[in-house]
């Protein structure tokens, strides 16, 4: 039973049963304990407000898209100011150019750009450029990565769907024959990386990455990235980055911070500050493919929310907002997080660890190190899933199974409180 008084969230959850299935509009908002959603009313800076008036210190702020936490001032007078022009026009505005020259100061990789409103839409674009670029259809992923829910990307995806290490899964409602233009990849394998392309070298359009792998942030091994950097440039594929989180690691996310370069960039939620925002990036000769101005091209883009200007404001105002110092501040609190987790496990003598990139960090339930997606397929869920309720509990709130980021709003307070909401949940399950 849970301690939680959510009394109105209860009431809010009979009316979304008769409209949502289960009555969660998403896998993500379903809540251990209560077993359903709970309702928030407001959020500002690095708290959470439901509809109760409980209050939580968020450590998944919008899925680690409000970098600089929630409704800050800046970023709400940016869209207030494009607001007051109008919510959406169907045609080009300067505020995209703002953003687009906010991106290449940070990415050198995305010489010419396009927009998207969702990640999975730019990837979709990103591996569509990569086939039409090379004349290949293959494309390789890495098993447990997530890239959205279009039927090439839902193949060997997150350890929830339990898929057998190694194995193409059809799961219901994906034709046979996508599966049969995905490689499997897996993470932090070098052996297998150059297995693959002796393999597959000649057929290979692209690889699509997480440059840290999402579901668990476990980070690449040294000599990952480069690997794979290599495989691709001997064999003629596109190394394609989907950064929708990873690109908050550093000003030019994880491509700067790990110094490997890919071919094709995609950035996301971690831009766009909380509205839906993402973009796809590459060198000239790539990006080319889209241009519409000598008749319909290879790759046409078309759609009615690409670089709406209210989520273009948000991101160039919380781009601007993201200072070194915040970065710093950041991994800084992330790496103490990390390091209490460890002093908890060691005190309490129990299985538990975190992995971590810079903001980003992931409680694990696991004998040994998590640096594998087979290692992060061992890990005990129930068990964080439980920690997760019990968090909340203590008002922490942390995503599905223990995946958390800090936010520039966080505090050493913050933190404080968060190792002790762990240490009593830790406590609790293990009683």
């Amino acid at each position: 039973m849970s301690a939680l008084t959510v009394p109105k969230s209860a009431e809010l959850e009979q009316r979304a049963l008769r409209v949502f299935p289960g009555g969660i509009n998403s896998n993500n908002y379903l809540i251990p304990t209560i077993n359903g959603p709970l309702f928030i009313e407001r959020a500002d800076g690095a708290r959470l407000v439901d509809v109760d008036g409980n209050t939580y210190v968020d450590f998944w702020p919008s899925h680690s898209a409000l970098l600089v936490g929630h409704n800050h001032p800046d970023m709400r007078a940016a869209i207030e100011e494009q607001l007051s022009h109008g919510s959406n026009f169907g045609l080009a505005t300067s505020v995209q150019l703002d953003l687009a020259d906010e991106l290449q100061r940070r990415f050198p990789s995305m010489e010419r750009m396009i927009y998207a409103d969702s990640n999975t839409r730019a990837n979709s674009y990103a591996v569509r450029l990569a086939r039409a670029f090379t004349g290949r259809h293959l494309y390789a992923k890495i098993q447990g990565a997530y890239h959205g829910t279009v039927d090439t990307f839902f193949v060997g995806v997150q350890k929830v769907y339990n898929e057998p290490v190694g194995e193409l899964v059809a799961r219901p409602g994906i034709p046979r024959g996508v599966v049969d233009d995905v490689v499997l990849i897996q993470w932090n394998d070098p052996a297998q990386v150059q297995e693959i392309f002796e393999r597959y070298g000649a057929e290979l359009a692209g690889v699509l990455i997480e440059p840290v792998l999402g579901d668990g942030i476990i980070p690449p091994a040294p000599g990952f990235l480069e690997a794979l950097r290599k495989g691709c440039d001997e064999h003629g594929a596109l190394l394609i980055y989907d950064e929708a989180v990873t690109c908050g690691m550093a000003p030019g996310g994880a491509q700067q911070y790990f110094g490997v370069r890919p071919d094709i960039s995609v950035v996301g939620k971690g831009v766009g500050g909380g509205l839906p925002f993402a973009a796809v990036g590459a060198r000239e000769e790539i990006m080319q493919l889209t241009d519409p101005r000598n008749g319909l091209p290879p790759v046409p883009i078309s759609m009615t929310y690409a670089g709406h200007p209210l989520a273009c404001a948000a991101a160039v105002a919380q781009l601007r907002l993201l200072t070194d110092d915040c970065y710093g501040h950041m991994s800084g609190l992330a790496a103490r997080i990390a390091a209490g987790v460890a002093d908890i496990a060691g005190e309490r003598g129990v299985p538990l660890s975190a992995t971590t990139a810079q903001h980003l960090f992931y409680l694990h339930w696991h004998d040994g190190p998590v640096e594998t997606w087979y290692d992060h397929r061992e890990c005990d869920d129930a068990i964080l899933a439980s920690i997760q309720g019990l968090m909340l509990e203590h008002g922490i709130y942390i995503g599905n199974k223990g995946r958390s980021c800090v936010c520039a709003a966080h505090t050493e307070e913050d933190v404080a409180l968060y190792l002790d909401a762990l240490r009593t949940a830790v406590d609790a399950v293990t009683s």
